[in-house]
């Protein structure tokens, strides 16, 4: 009998083949495990880089230059509805924004005088002498004001005065009226977890980031929303929206007001239209919405800037991946891999061309489209909150995930019935926020730094919780996967 003729012995012989089968496949489940979770802390780059470039990106954004732009007619009585000292989400959409103050029309008004013939401005000038503009959080600039000294020739004289500007005499204001709305916003601020630190200061201009939260804004259907509320005021009477006489009290006076300007503002062509959104959607962004979509507009399109976004969505994802994969490895005892520097200097590459597309945004009006649509917008969601009992909504329905869903159910679909989905709302909201914040960052970051647990590396991990929240949320509206090899991207141009 041959050793191999017991089969106890055989079966010993046999169990060093299976131990490591069995041991393959265990690593492999934990491999498998690892890839769906986030990167292990101690693969990232560390807590004090991140913290150091977060602050660097806010820094960043405070101090990046205003720009020239008008705001929209009667801006700051639409807004008279919205409560800056509340806690609420609306009062947060205007806070990322704006801060109720002078508006400065003029970025740059310094060499005004060399533009500017001196008799136009010191006629002009004659009807600003005597204002001082509100304080904005203690700003004081040295202003310049033609026609105040005793000059024969009318010469301009220096003062320092609260929030002044060197273009206060100029345009005029029964040209442009000056607003009580100013953009200073607090939006993708990075938080410091020292509750002792100062805080960061104000955004005070838009980005083509911007533009991305206004078009998921729309496409929640808010302006859908706003028109069915305004033409039902002007002109349909089916809901019980009273002028100001029916209700005691200044609030039912002053939510005519706002209704009373949104209507002549719609009727002369000053509000914000489909046309305008849907033509910088196009041009800047390489979209298109489904109202602007049937209007067959032409216009060139930013197809680069949607190609190299979603080229990114697809790299970061397999970066993150290949990030997991190496922590995975590491967990079976095997060396851990470090990140690919050629992978980083793919993402920065797409990234850099993409960050050349965002000059579109300054062409034309679509700067001006962009902060109208902003208004119009978060000055819509406190008028439909205001209203929402005249609209049949729900008393008990308080917050915005709540009574926008219900209105878009009674105006748009005209079904009370339908069933609330409050995930539709925070689906959008995700997109817009996580949408912004990235492309915010991105204009912002310095890409040419490849190094491993340089800026852009380091970047990557800090945004790891946006891409994944945007991915998912993009999936639950459309059914497309960013992180797919070539996504059908449903809003494309």
């Amino acid at each position: 009998m041959s050793q191999h003729d017991n089969p106890s012995d055989a079966a010993k012989e046999k169990e060093p083949a299976g131990s490591d089968q069995a041991e393959l496949m265990n690593s492999l489940a934990g491999i498998l495990k690892a890839l769906n979770h986030p990167i292990a802390a101690d693969h990232r780059p560390s807590g004090e880089a991140e913290k150091l470039l977060k602050k660097e990106l806010n820094k960043r954004a405070v101090e990046a230059k205003p720009v020239t732009v008008a705001f929209p007619t009667c801006t700051d009585v639409m807004f008279s509805l919205v409560r800056t000292s509340s806690s609420d989400e609306i009062a947060g959409f205007f806070h990322d924004y704006f801060q109720f103050c002078d508006h400065q029309l003029l970025a740059d008004a310094a060499d005004l005088e060399s533009v500017l013939d001196r008799g136009l401005r010191t006629c002009s000038g004659k009807w600003f002498q005597r204002i001082t503009p509100s304080n904005c959080e203690g700003d004081v600039v040295i202003t310049s004001r033609p026609g105040t000294s005793s000059s024969s020739e009318g010469t301009a004289t220096t003062a320092a005065m609260p929030r002044a500007t060197p273009g206060a005499d100029w345009p005029p204001f029964w040209c442009f009226p000056p607003t009580c709305v100013s953009l200073r916003g607090r939006r993708h601020l990075y938080p410091d977890p020292d509750p002792a630190a100062p805080a960061p200061g104000k955004i005070k201009r838009l980005f083509a980031a911007d533009l991305l939260w206004v078009f998921y804004v729309e496409r929640l259907g808010i302006f859908q929303i706003l028109g069915r509320i305004l033409d039902d005021y002007a002109y349909i009477g089916a809901l019980p929206i009273s002028n100001g006489s029916l209700r005691p009290g200044a609030e039912d006076d002053v939510t005519a007001v706002v209704l009373e300007a949104m209507v002549r503002a719609t009727e002369a062509g000053a509000s914000s239209k489909v046309r305008d959104r849907n033509s910088s959607y196009q041009r800047a962004l390489g979209w298109q919405s489904e109202a602007g979509r049937r209007l067959n507009q032409a216009g060139r399109s930013n197809q680069e800037l949607t190609r190299y976004l979603h080229q990114f969505f697809g790299k970061v994802l397999r970066f993150y991946d290949d990030k997991r994969l190496a922590v995975a490895i590491r967990s079976t005892g095997s060396p851990a891999a470090q990140p690919s520097t050629e992978t980083l200097t793919a993402i920065s590459v797409t990234l850099v061309e993409m960050k050349k597309t965002f000059e579109r945004f300054h062409y034309g009006r679509n700067y001006t489209n962009t902060l109208s649509a902003i208004v119009w917008a978060i000055a819509g969601m406190a008028l439909i909150e205001r209203l929402k009992e005249d609209l049949g909504i729900p008393r008990a329905y308080n917050s915005p995930h709540e009574f926008i869903p219900a209105a878009y159910n009674i105006l748009v679909l005209e079904n009370k019935d339908a069933p609330l989905e409050t995930s539709r709302y925070e689906n959008h909201k995700i997109c817009a926020e996580a949408g912004r914040d990235i492309l915010m960052d991105i204009e912002l970051l310095d890409l040419t730094d490849v190094s491993i647990g340089g800026e852009l590396d380091t970047w990557l991990s800090v945004i790891e919780g946006s891409v994944e929240k945007y991915r998912t949320a993009y999936r639950s509206l459309t059914g497309v996967d960013i992180g797919a090899a070539s996504p059908a991207i449903e809003q494309q141009a």
